[in-house]
């Protein structure tokens, strides 16, 4: 087993958080906007009880999901999860029109953890991000019980912090430094992810940092992205994709002003593939055989792809319009 893989083992150890809370009122609540923050206690592992609150939040999945996002107040970090005591906490998302079984949502939930690993590996200036296992005490009328996995994201002020920039409203045109430009399209394009848009007003699932060279794009919500809900893409299929169109990416990014500069991100982003397998290996566990099988193909056609003779220049030319 590689060196590698080793390093990602000793960090795939997944907490188990009880969450006592009145589940029942924050499901009826999930679709206002002005949802209170309820109390909430947590117990995680075997460590004393943290107290906070929840509240439902998000977009598209706080009206998809019979269970919603939620924003987590803590009353003081938790080391087992995040380095924050604000977090979001992203939970299964079964739509109440198609009950899917419980090993499938904690499969999807495992595949879109690790979208956020593969962006760690290629900045620093990514959202952290930790896998749990959620337990359910309904204090509420409904008496639920769930137990789930669920992926706890870091803040999006605690990461502004954590990297000394502020954020960009969302409203602000944005005007990406073309390395970190060229590094978010060439990620978004392995991941297969087409449920993002860059544009002022209208932006979604991407957070701007500002630094003095320039906006740097964080992706976030890969709940949609291939690599998450299983499509898989051959060699031969990657160029004839969607998300392959030069009009995708002038509709929803941009291009670095340089062409150069997306072909070395996708030159390292070719790069880090060992260390993608290896994120793979340490977390295929909790996945199904057939999913840990259909990640490996996705990782190796895309390989394949960029390893062919002129593959970087044609994914550049075909994807993005752009000249090697």
């Amino acid at each position: 087993m590689s060196a590698i893989v080793l390093a990602f083992l000793a960090v795939a150890t997944v907490p188990r958080v009880e969450i006592e809370a009145d589940l029942t009122a924050l499901l009826a609540e999930k679709h206002r906007p002005d949802a209170t923050l309820r109390e909430a206690t947590l117990r995680i592992d075997d460590a004393d009880p943290i107290e906070g609150e929840l509240r439902p939040r998000g977009r598209k999945r706080r009206w998809a999901c019979r269970v919603p996002p939620f924003a987590l107040v803590l009353r003081a970090p938790a080391p087992a999860l995040l380095d924050s005591a604000r977090l979001h906490l992203v939970t299964h998302c079964d739509p109440p029109d198609r009950a899917l079984g419980a090993r499938q949502l904690d499969d999807r939930m495992v595949r879109e953890f690790l979208a956020y690993q593969y962006f760690r590996t290629l900045s620093d200036a990514a959202l952290d991000a930790r896998l749990v296992r959620v337990e359910w005490r309904d204090t509420g009328a409904r008496r639920l019980r769930l137990t789930h996995l669920a992926i706890v994201v870091e803040d999006f002020d605690h990461l502004a912090a954590r990297a000394d920039l502020a954020r960009a409203p969302d409203t602000d045109e944005a005007a990406p430094a073309d390395e970190a430009l060229a590094r978010f399209n060439a990620f978004q394009l392995f991941v297969g992810n087409r449920d993002f848009d860059l544009r002022a007003g209208v932006r979604r699932n991407v957070m701007l940092l500002r630094d003095a060279g320039g906006d740097v794009p964080v992706p976030y919500d890969f709940d949609l992205a291939r690599t998450t809900w299983g499509a898989r893409f051959g060699p031969g299929t990657w160029l004839r994709a969607e998300i392959c169109r030069p009009s995708f990416w002038r509709a929803r990014s941009r291009f670095p002003a340089d062409p150069a500069v997306q072909r070395a991100a996708l030159v390292r982003l070719g790069d880090r593939f060992e260390r993608f397998e290896a994120l793979v290996d340490a977390y295929a566990p909790l996945l199904t055989p057939a999913s840990a099988a259909s990640l490996r193909e996705h990782l190796a056609a895309f390989r394949v792809l960029l390893g062919r003779r002129f593959g970087v220049d044609r994914v550049l030319r075909t994807c993005f319009g752009l000249a090697g």
